[in-house]
Formats: C-alpha cells, structure tokens, sequence
C-alpha cells in the first residue's frame, strides 16, 4: 500500500512541476492586483504582450462610493481599445442594482507587440476612494494550445493536459477571487449598517432623555407653590 501511495505522491508532484514549468502553462499569465485608487486620481498599469495573444482585463470595485471605476485600454500606438466607467453592482443588460459584485471589463486580441496600458480612473469621486479587484489575463488563443489531432505526438498531448489543467486551476483561483470580493463587499455592508444602528441608537438615547428630563420639569412646575395675592381674611 505504501509504495502506491508514494507513487501517486511522485506523479501528483510531476504533474505540478510540468503544470508549472511547461511552455504551454507559461503562455497563460494571468496576475490578480487588489489596491485602492484615491478620489480624483487615476493609476495606471502596464505590461509587454506579444501580438496574437489574448488579453482579458477587468476590474472589480469591491468597497467605495456607487462601486464604479473608469477603465481605460491604451495600445502601444496610444491608440484607445477601451474606455468606460463601470459599475460592479449594477446589471448592464437591464440596469437594476444586484446583490453582489461582478468583474467587469475587456477582452481582446493583440494586434501588436508593445507596452500596453490600463488605467483605472477615479477622477470623477470627489470624496470617496475606491478598493478595486483588478485581473489582468494573458494568453494564446485556443487554437494555438495543442489539439486533438490524431498525428500529434505523445508530447503534444501531454502539452494539452496540462494546459487544461492550467485553465481549470485558473477558473478556480478566479472564483476565490470573486468569492473573496463578495465576502469584503458583505463585511462592509455589515460593518456599515452596525455603524449606523449605534448612531441611531445614541440620537434615541438622547431624545429619550431630554424628554425625559422636560417632562420632569413640566410635572414639577405644576406643583410649585405660587406666591399668594397678599389679601387677608
């Protein structure tokens, strides 16, 4: 029983080590950046891609203001691919708030090899900085990442394992991610609404006491003794 098991622990240790060291895997980088853009600034990121790669960026505002933030894609000919405000708790097909938060963004294929820029602007808060969850996703498309042809070598094969390994392990770090999001959401409402509730409370506290002590008053001046008119009978 030992030696399987220390058999399975050598492949699952292959398999990681070929999940992480493959050309296939590396061609899929995906980073994941959480930082806050102060109220009327705007931070930018950059970063070299090749042409023919596939480029995914979106931005998640996870506390701050109305949860929205500028996004702005720039090529490395300063031409722009994208530019809108977005908002990470509102539907975008029908424009209803939601209960939680949803990454939203751009997609896109390379066209040239350069320094790419996406910035993420929040000029338009006067007040209010902005927590954003922001993931920036590279990768050859799927046609370029081995197949299923017949003629392929053992290889190659194995190349597309381990890229669908890579992408699934990518699908799960993306929803820690989106759950991690909604769970800081939830907390700031939480502390948010507990927030309030102990002003609310203080503001009754007070007005009960100052009633209180005017009603006391009131009762009391009823009872005073008033000066006679100073006739004698």
């Amino acid at each position: 029983m030992a030696p399987r098991r220390a058999a399975a622990v050598l492949a699952v240790a292959c398999a990681l080590v070929a999940l992480r060291f493959s050309p296939v895997a590396q061609a899929t980088r995906a980073e994941r950046l959480t930082f806050t853009v102060l109220e009327q600034t705007r931070e930018c990121l950059y970063k070299e891609i090749e042409a023919g790669f596939r480029v995914k960026a979106m931005a998640t505002v996870v506390h701050g203001g109305k949860l929205d933030i500028g996004l702005v894609v720039t090529s490395p000919s300063r031409a722009t691919l994208y530019d809108r405000v977005l908002f990470s708790n509102v539907d975008d097909g029908t424009g209803n708030l939601m209960m939680g938060v949803v990454p939203k963004g751009h997609e896109f294929d390379a066209d040239e090899t350069g320094l790419y820029e996406f910035c993420l602007n929040n000029k338009m808060a006067r007040w209010t900085g902005k927590r954003v969850l922001f993931e920036l996703e590279v990768k050859l498309p799927r046609s370029e990442g081995g197949g299923t042809d017949p003629n392929d070598t053992p290889t190659d094969r194995m190349a597309a394992t381990v890229r669908r390994l890579h992408e699934a392990l990518d699908v799960v770090d993306a929803d820690q991610q989106h759950l991690r999001a909604r769970e800081e959401v939830h907390r700031d409402t939480a502390e948010s609404s507990q927030e309030r509730v102990t002003w609310f409370t203080l503001l009754e506290t007070a007005v009960y006491l100052t009633l209180s002590v005017g009603q006391v008053g009131v009762v009391k001046g009823w009872f005073k003794s008033r000066p006679t008119s100073g006739l004698t009978v």
